[in-house]
């Protein structure tokens, strides 16, 4: 059964906030790359010229790596949110896995959000040079 956050521990509590703060992130990651990739698609229809179809193309490539790495991160946060539904008090080991799977996680989550802001640059950057 699961367990009332106020009745939780406060490490429990704070690691379970920033694993949602998380998922909220890789959602609007999400939707963002969704959005560059259909604007993607009005850009290729409207060019014919082999220079800026090739550079469409390395962008579509990097869009579709990262929708790989919102699929990992996805599902690794369901795993840690699992973890952290268990009852820590029943086995230290549970806390400690959670604490080892969160900073993990943070710096994979940091590592995305770097990545992706940097082609988002590159990509706005792109259209604003080419129209």
């Amino acid at each position: 059964m699961k367990q009332e956050i106020s009745t939780r521990n406060p490490i429990v509590q704070q690691l379970t906030y920033e694993a949602e703060t998380w998922v909220r992130l890789i959602g609007f990651i999400r939707d963002e790359t969704t959005y560059f990739k259909m604007r993607l698609a009005e850009v290729v229809s409207a060019n014919v010229d082999d220079k800026v179809v090739e550079h469409l193309e390395k962008f579509q490539e990097e869009f579709l790596a990262q929708d790989r790495i919102i699929i990992y991160l996805s599902d690794e946060l369901k795993k840690q949110n699992k973890l952290l539904e268990k009852d820590m008090n029943a086995d230290e080991n549970i806390l400690q896995e959670a604490i080892k799977n969160q900073n993990k996680l943070r710096r994979e989550i940091k590592k995305a959000e770097s990545l992706f802001k940097e082609l988002k640059d590159k990509f706005i950057g792109f259209l604003h040079e080419l129209f």
